[in-house]
């Protein structure tokens, strides 16, 4: 049989409309995210949707595949192909980031202080928090961040408050995407949201400094405000924090 005789595989010729429409939605989820055309969140369904597509797409490349082989009467073996690598693409591009999640635990709000946890006080007067409890989860994300991250604990220096005070106030407003939210010198407390890069998802912020044993002890809590699950974000940006300090104090 000749191939302008040879019967098209739906399956082979969906897949190739499937990965290419998937591969634009997580594309334009992200475009839409960053450029602030929509919410964070709203955004990111616009990916998720792109990866269900995805993971249609592949189902379909496959069945097109084995129905395009060789001894088959059917074509769109390329199709099939294009299907495949432009699904497993999408699906990737989304699942990489949740794989990293499936290594952290399933928390949001990281603090160096589990039996006192710094308290948020100009975060809580944000229009964005309105509609948000800032006040510590308990002792099951306290559980969870002990198993997760027992390596999370406070910051000792040697020097007065108010030279702790001035070092942790110059490394976080140093950090990238930092926009400082409220502060008291008298209080120890420093406060302020960090935006991802991508997404622009917001995370809440509080330092606090108090005297230590003739030296200043130094906690930090973060907390995101979308999600239950952070990525470990929260946790990394509280290592960057006190390195960056501690790098000042280097100095």
């Amino acid at each position: 049989m000749s191939r302008s005789q040879r019967v098209p595989s739906k399956a082979a010729h969906s897949s190739a409309r499937f990965g290419l429409t998937s591969v634009l939605l997580v594309a334009l989820g992200a475009g839409l995210a960053f450029l602030r055309l929509v919410a964070p969140f709203h955004g990111f369904l616009v990916m998720l949707l792109g990866l269900a597509l995805g993971l249609a797409g592949l189902v379909t490349a496959i069945v097109g595949i084995q129905a395009t082989r060789p001894h088959k009467e059917r074509h769109g073996r390329g199709h099939a192909l294009r299907g495949l690598v432009l699904s497993l693409a999408a699906v990737l591009l989304v699942l990489f980031p949740a794989v990293r999640a499936g290594e952290v635990p399933r928390i949001n709000d990281i603090s160096t202080d589990l039996a006192d946890p710094p308290i948020f006080i100009s975060a809580a007067t944000l229009d964005e928090n309105r509609s948000h409890d800032m006040g510590y989860p308990g002792e099951e994300f306290a559980r969870q961040q002990r198993r997760g991250y027992p390596d999370l604990s406070h910051l000792i220096l040697t020097v007065s408050p108010e030279s702790a005070f001035d070092k942790a106030h110059a490394a976080l407003d140093a950090m990238p995407r930092v926009r400082i939210t409220g502060e008291d010198r008298k209080e120890g407390r420093i406060e302020a949201v960090q935006t991802s890069a991508l997404f622009h998802f917001a995370d809440d912020i509080v330092v606090r400094v108090r005297p230590f044993e003739g030296g200043s002890k130094i906690d930090v809590r973060s907390k995101s405000r979308d999600g239950k699950s952070d990525f470990g974000v929260n946790a990394a940006r509280i290592r960057d924090l006190f390195a960056r300090i501690k790098a000042d104090r280097a100095k």
